[in-house]
């Protein structure tokens, strides 16, 4: 009877001795020497050489308990340097035989058994909006791609990002996420005419659309009209010279490649993720199967070279007359949103896609076009070039408010202006305001919703 008394009382100690050991080491927080992982790598900078990543060094403290003299005055010392009670370094030291390291301390103490140690941590002062592909000190994403590369000395990598564009996005992602009350979501920009990846950003899962998670079906329209337009014998031959079925070659570790049978009937059998769907829409737009990269070049101890774009021509895929935007779901019933386009309708520049899971939103609650992603919209900002004016403008400027931008243009075409326009559907501002004299007035804008 004595044995099965014991039994739950000895369990109940070695889990208070477990809790003890888990809670014990809180800040800063120690690690073992020879599992210590410290990267060194070089600089990352956006596309007009802001930092974006950098390694920084700074001092720790390496602890060898069995070189340490014990006594009240080195405790003390010790524990208020560590910020920790005397009970906690004295259980440190009789359990621990290796040596033990703490980063980021500020002073050295000259005790024995306690000697300083450099090490490296990577910095990031746009975390908050590059974290989808800077991230893990150096083991995630792009850092983690050219790890090998940015372990020479002097190197250092300029990406194609644009931070203000990288900012928009991610609120534009945020906000999306918001409207359809979605748990995790994930946008991206693509440059169709140099395979350059303009903006990427992620809220929740990093690999969101590293992973295929997406089932083609959804996106059928799209790719059924091209394929009927092409030239290939059947639709998996279509879909292989799309790129599906394979990774993309985008510069970002852990991508995976998707699911295409060797023979299909139907999309639905088709899983994909959605940088080979952004690959895919560069593809039906100019006719050509890229590798999507981020990076854009290296420098070598001051030596630049460029990282390249793999480029593949499609001789039996006829490039897509315009460009166009489509999307799904978007509902508690689908649980997830994806929007995908090529930007703008008419001469696209950009493939973009937005996408979200853990929807719960019972419908879009605005028009769906509302989800193009404003840095998208931003920077396909158009200048229409007029012809030359001989003369100033005379008169005073129309009320073109509640137009269309044709009816609009065909008002302004007369008086010479040169008109730059955002947006789509009618007018809803405009710059001069109606009745201003337009003496002195080269441009008027026009903003449509």
């Amino acid at each position: 009877m004595k044995k099965y008394v014991l039994f739950p009382i000895l369990g109940i100690i070695l889990l208070g001795l477990a809790g003890l050991g888990s809670t014990l080491f809180s800040s800063p927080e120690p690690f073992y020497f020879e599992n210590e992982k410290s990267l060194h790598l070089g600089p990352i900078y956006d596309v007009e050489k802001r930092l974006l990543a950098e390694s920084v060094k700074k001092t720790g403290i390496l602890l060898v308990p069995e070189a340490f003299p014990v006594s009240k005055k080195n405790l003390m010392l010790l524990a208020s340097l560590l910020k920790k009670d005397e009970s906690e370094i004295t259980y440190l030291l009789s359990s621990q035989k290796g040596p033990v390291f703490f980063p980021e301390v500020k002073k050295v103490p000259e005790l024995q058994g306690v000697y300083p140690k450099s090490y490296f941590e990577r910095s990031y002062p746009f975390k908050e909006y590059c974290s989808s592909f800077l991230a893990g000190e150096g083991y995630y994403g792009l850092e983690a791609y050219y790890q090998r590369l940015l372990f020479q000395e002097g190197a250092a990598l300029r990406t194609s990002i644009k931070i203000e564009r990288q900012k928009v996005l991610y609120q534009d992602l945020l906000r999306s996420m918001k409207m359809l009350r979605a748990k995790e979501g994930a946008a991206a920009v693509v440059d169709i005419s140099s395979g350059r990846i303009l903006a990427y950003v992620t809220k929740g899962k990093k690999d969101l659309l590293l992973r295929p998670n997406i089932n083609l079906a959804v996106l059928s329209k799209v790719f059924e009209k091209a394929y009927q337009e092409s030239h290939y014998e059947n639709l998996s031959d279509f879909l292989r010279a799309l790129g599906f079925g394979e990774i993309t070659g985008v510069d970002l570790a852990g991508e995976e490649p998707g699911i295409l049978p060797t023979e299909i009937e139907d999309f639905s059998e088709v899983q994909a993720s959605g940088m080979q769907i952004l690959r895919a829409m560069v593809a039906l737009a100019t006719g050509t199967l890229v590798s999507p990269k981020i990076a854009l070049e290296v420098s070598l101890n001051g030596e630049k070279k460029p990282i390249l774009v793999e480029r593949k021509k499609l001789k039996d895929l006829t490039p897509l007359s315009r460009g166009g935007v489509w999307w799904w779901g978007g509902s508690f019933r689908e649980k997830a949103f994806l929007m995908a386009g090529l930007w703008p309708r008419k001469h696209p520049k950009v493939a973009f896609m937005t996408y979200l899971e853990g929807v719960k939103a019972y419908g879009l609650p605005c028009y769906y076009t509302r989800f193009i992603p404003q840095a998208v919209k931003k920077e396909t900002y158009k200048t229409l070039a007029q012809p030359k004016k001989t003369k100033a403008p005379t008169g005073r400027m129309p009320d073109v408010r509640g137009l269309t931008l044709k009816e609009a243009l065909e008002r302004l075409a007369p008086l010479g202006l040169k008109v730059e326009f955002s947006g789509f559907g009618v007018t809803v501002k405009q710059w001069p305001a109606p009745g201003t004299p337009l003496a002195r007035i080269e441009n008027c804008k026009l903003v449509l919703r």
